[in-house]
């Protein structure tokens, strides 16, 4: 295991224990206990987590409180994120931790993680998890950055979500050359908050449905006080491929979905060689073929490692392919318009962000690290 970062960190911010004695001889509240620089979070003195914790194959809805749920209901954070927490906090080998919900994910150990299995926020056009967790923030801005998207018109694709990275272009369908999703741009610096990434836009469809647009990437953040280890594992937070248009219509594939956050906060990190990190953009969805043989259009594909561009549809057929999805610093690829009567496809969805400091091999992480 090879030391690749060492980075400082807050670990606690404030001392336990009971209260103390003031000048006027009463008793003064201790001052909350709080862990990470990245992703701050706070306990009461009294309710720091004392048991270690060993987490196994799960699934975990970042919603739920009280009784059965996984997170803390004792952390400052608590409407924010869901905190999962430990003094000392393992993930098994081969064990998969997945997460949905509305709220992203934070691991949280009072000294070190030491993770050998698997960890899932990224989210599907298809399967059992369809929207990892945090995904699609719906807070004013959340996903309207400096320019704003536009939706496609008249049989074209809708564009790919943008976040660390733009999105894609959709493609325009054999009715319009003008109704093509154009994608907003990328947010401004590294995000202040923990959140997971943007939808793609939907298609447009001349009559019929058109393709829905590809979920954004869940969020998730590792944070210790001491020490993240991360062995021959893979934290995937990528975006969603977009849909294909609807069989019959003029109906335009949806665009991928952009990538999401990975935030790793601890004053060291050690990595595996074979650990992976990534946050990619889904592919866009195909437009659909109408005539004979009507045909819908082929939903785009997700990314399963660091360095394979989530596929762009590419089905039989008139309707345009979708567009791939981000990889490394690169947009989201454009779509291809439409052949003959067909309609146009979803762009491919940009790219989100990984804080992992000194992990810079291109094979290892995707986006490269970075931070505010």
């Amino acid at each position: 295991m090879a030391l690749l970062a060492l980075a400082p960190a807050c670990g606690f911010k404030g001392s336990g224990g009971g209260g103390s004695t003031g000048d006027d001889g009463g008793v003064v509240d201790a001052a909350p206990v709080c862990f990470g620089q990245m992703i701050p979070i706070c306990f009461p003195a009294g309710a720091v987590p004392t048991t270690p914790r060993v987490l196994g194959t799960t699934d975990i809805d970042t919603d739920l409180m009280g009784v059965g749920s996984a997170c803390d209901s004792n952390s400052d954070q608590q409407a924010k994120y869901c905190v999962v927490t430990g003094a000392g906090l393992a993930l098994m080998p081969g064990a998969m931790l997945s997460a949905h919900g509305t709220k992203p994910l934070v691991l949280l150990s009072t000294t070190t993680i030491d993770l050998a299995g698997d960890i899932d926020v990224s989210s599907h056009h298809a399967g059992a998890q369809l929207r990892g967790a945090g995904a699609n923030p719906t807070g004013a801005g959340a996903c309207s950055f400096t320019t704003a998207p536009v939706a496609a018109a008249m049989g074209g694709g809708g564009y790919g979500g943008s976040f660390g990275t733009p999105g894609g272009n959709g493609g325009t369908s054999a009715v319009s050359a003008t109704g093509k999703g154009i994608p907003g741009t990328a947010l401004a610096g590294f995000p202040t908050t923990l959140r997971g990434g943007c939808r793609g836009g939907d298609g447009s469809a001349v009559d019929g449905s058109s393709g829905a647009g590809g979920d954004g990437g869940g969020a998730v953040a590792l944070v210790a006080a001491t020490q993240v280890k991360v062995g021959s594992s893979k934290i995937n937070a990528s975006g969603g491929g977009g849909h294909g248009g609807a069989m019959g219509p003029t109906a335009g594939g949806g665009g991928g979905g952009s990538g999401g956050m990975v935030v790793l906060d601890a004053p060291m990190l050690l990595f595996d060689p074979q650990s992976r990190l990534w946050a990619n953009g889904g592919g866009g969805g195909q437009g659909s073929s109408p005539g004979a043989p009507a045909m819908t259009g082929a939903d785009g594909g997700e990314s399963t490692n660091p360095g394979g561009a989530a596929p762009g549809s590419s089905g039989a057929g008139t309707g345009g392919d979708g567009g791939l999805g981000s990889t490394s610093s690169i947009p989201g690829g454009f779509a291809f318009n439409a052949a003959g009567m067909g309609a146009g496809g979803g762009g491919g969805g940009g790219g989100g962000y990984v804080h992992a400091p000194g992990a810079s091999n291109t094979g290892l992480i995707s986006p490269p690290s970075s931070g505010p």
